[in-house]
């Protein structure tokens, strides 16, 4: 199994899951064109779509992706929020497991400033994944993980430097409210069993309150033996359920 990043950041969100057979899409927060691109132009095994929640750089392209005849699975809300209607949309429930293709999806509520899903999925290929985005705690603890795909957006630092740098206090203040700094990604790795787990990706950096170098560096130092992966534009990475 392989995850292909189509982009991380404020600027716009996707990922594609690819197995030999088959393809899902994490988030469609970008251009369709660059979907296309990431899936060669062939979206024959594209089985879904899943979306986390209704801001445009998680679900800008929906309307093209379901135009296409991908399926798409997210909560209500979300859906409420779109600009057009199609069969293509289908409103999961929290904490309800459902399939795509041979993907099992358990979604779960996260702590955002809109209805956010994170989701469990697992595949043959890959095992267990937790994919988390925009939130600002995971009130949770996991077992049996094989991937963690978990938001890292911040520094707490570097954002009060950057106000005292002129930066907007009401931009660090939102930040805050709604997504995830890197101390408490760390307490929420030391707080899980991370025994079978092969992959630590960090998602959604913060262009102005990030250090990518640091963020991996803290991980790697609560998760020794662990690949950690910086998430970025155009990246491929090896995730099957065997690393080697």
């Amino acid at each position: 199994m392989q995850l292909k990043v189509i982009g991380s950041s404020s600027k716009g969100n996707s990922y594609i899951l690819k197995s030999e057979t088959e393809t899902l899409i994490l988030e469609c927060g970008v251009r369709f064109p660059d979907i296309k691109k990431a899936l060669d132009f062939d979206i024959t095994n594209v089985v879904g779509c899943l979306v986390s929640h209704a801001h445009k750089d998680h679900c800008k392209s929906a309307k093209d992706v379901a135009g296409v005849g991908i399926d798409l699975y997210t909560n209500q809300p979300t859906i409420n929020s779109f600009d057009f209607t199609s069969h293509r949309l289908h409103a999961v429930e929290s904490q309800k497991l459902f399939r795509v293709g041979s993907f099992k999806v358990f979604p779960f509520p996260l702590k955002h400033d809109v209805e956010c899903f994170g989701y469990l999925i697992e595949h043959p290929d890959m095992g267990k994944m937790m994919f988390v985005t925009d939130t600002y705690f995971i009130p949770y603890k996991f077992v049996g993980l094989n991937q963690v795909l978990v938001e890292c957006n911040y520094d707490i630092n570097i954002a009060n430097k950057n106000i005292e740098n002129g930066a907007p206090v009401s931009v660090r203040d939102r930040v805050l409210e709604s997504h995830m700094e890197i101390s408490t990604v760390v307490k929420f790795l030391q707080a899980n069993d991370l025994t079978s787990v092969h992959n630590i990706i960090l998602l959604h950096l913060s262009d102005g309150n990030s250090n990518a170098v640091d963020f991996k560096k803290r991980v790697e130092e609560v998760a020794p033996g662990k690949s950690v992966t910086v998430a970025d534009h155009n990246m491929t990475i090896n995730i099957s359920i065997t690393p080697f």
